[in-house]
């Protein structure tokens, strides 16, 4: 089964040591949003997007479409 962006939100963050809260701190959302971005009920912004492309080290396309 193919990852979702939730999953591969769930998966970097949990990689990085981070809790739901901390990340979103570095975010500048709330807690509740991470938790509805890993639960694939909310698709972050484009703003999110990039922020957590970067302290993931990955790219967009990677977070959106798993290449």
């Amino acid at each position: 089964m193919e990852l979702t962006l939730g999953d591969r939100i769930m998966l970097h963050r949990r990689k990085k040591g981070l809790s739901q809260q901390e990340l979103s701190k570095l975010l500048g959302v709330n807690q509740s949003n991470v938790a509805k971005y890993e639960n694939n009920k909310v698709k972050p912004n484009l703003d999110v997007l990039i922020k957590l492309a970067d302290l993931f080290e990955v790219t967009t396309d990677y977070l959106l479409r798993g290449e």
